[in-house]
């Protein structure tokens, strides 16, 4: 029977903890249980809205706590009054085409038709500027190269290690653009946590909670930038992100985004299950650094789906396929289960995934570390 119940819900306590908590009694003396579920819910969907909104990025975790900023007690009516506040916590998984296409639009954005006009009428005035001016004549620029190739000749006898200062010279220049380029990453990175951040208070505020005031309303939004030059490395750190940090919905979101695209089950698979021996052997070569060692890890596949890239099928039947590597056992509590079920929608119909990942044992209550 412990296969039939929810991993998660089964360990609540033990090793694992709510993503919602409450402290807000009504004025009845209950918590109105329906009615902030229901509120919950509606907020986990105005933010997966706008992630979907802005794109390239997946919702790895959502917390959320209701709580009392202040409470104060009236003497003569013999009642407390309670401001509220909400707290929202979430982990957002970035590729690096989100920050791409966020730096077109605001380049889009800023520059408006005026601007390009402007940008234009000066660089013509730059252009006449330098037609007028002339640039050296033939002459000069005949007595200047042989200036330099007497003095370029000096040079080298009087300076044998000319060959290392270059090297040198041309580190610094890789040094300093390395540089350049991630301060732009990260104020682009910046402000696109500004943006959502924005977006995300005032819809939890016109759609959810509208008596409550946006300084009530706080969001710590927790984001890791994808890493990687070529598509092999870049899959291969989201992959193992997955694994090291305790995230089922993170692989279980990307796997449905993958299926939509029309890919293969089985390619997919085979890219999860290399990933998952490298950051096993990894694990136990330096145990400091990972808390936790993955043991094994399940996924179902039920519905209409491909499992190979150019797969023809004349008979669109559902068919369910399940993936397993290593043991998984769900029946004992001390073991750590990450746990999540997503549907994919595609032409030929829905399909639903779920993605089971089993750790060793742990009786400390365990989260997702993301960083």
């Amino acid at each position: 029977m412990g296969q039939k119940v929810h991993p998660i819900s089964y360990r609540l306590g033990v090793n694992q903890d709510w993503s919602s908590s409450w402290t807000l009694p009504s004025s009845s003396g209950t918590y109105d249980y329906s009615l902030q579920l229901a509120k919950d819910l509606q907020i986990k969907k105005v933010v997966q809205g706008i992630l979907s909104e802005q794109g390239n990025c997946l919702l790895a975790n959502f917390y959320l706590d209701r709580n009392l900023s202040s409470i104060h007690f009236n003497p003569e009516l013999v009642e407390y009054t309670c401001k509220k506040k909400l707290t929202l916590t979430i982990d957002v998984y970035l590729f690096q085409k989100a920050l791409e296409n966020f730096n077109l639009a605001t380049n889009s954005n800023d520059c408006s038709n005026q601007d390009q006009m402007q940008i234009k009428e000066t660089t013509l005035m730059q252009e006449e500027k330098k037609e007028q001016q002339g640039l050296l004549s033939e002459q000069e620029e005949i007595t200047n190269i042989s200036f330099l190739s007497q003095n370029s000749t000096e040079n080298i006898q009087m300076n044998p290690n000319q060959d290392n200062i270059e090297k040198s010279s041309e580190d610094l220049k890789e040094k300093s653009v390395n540089s350049s380029t991630s301060t732009l990453v990260q104020q682009s990175h910046d402000a696109w946590i500004a943006k959502v951040t924005t977006s995300i208070q005032s819809c939890i505020k016109k759609q959810v909670e509208p008596s409550l005031d946006l300084s009530k309303i706080q969001i710590h939004l927790r984001t890791v930038l994808q890493q990687g030059t070529t598509y092999q490395e870049k899959d291969t750190h989201f992959l193992q992100f997955c694994f090291s940090d305790f995230n089922a919905n993170l692989l279980c979101s990307w796997l449905c985004q993958e299926v939509q695209r029309r890919k293969g089950v089985r390619d997919l698979v085979n890219q999860i299950e290399s990933s998952f021996w490298t950051v096993q052997k990894n694990c136990k070569s330096q145990p400091d650094l990972c808390p936790m060692i993955p043991t094994g890890i399940r996924i179902t596949c039920s519905g209409r789906f491909l499992m190979t890239d150019n797969e023809k099928r004349r008979n669109k039947m559902a068919r369910q396929v399940t993936f397993q590597k290593g043991t998984i056992s769900l029946t004992s509590i001390d073991k750590q289960i990450a746990y999540s079920n997503q549907t994919a929608f595609t032409v030929d119909g829905a399909s639903g995934i779920k993605v089971w990942i089993s750790y060793g044992q742990n009786t400390k209550y365990l989260k997702p570390i993301f960083s």
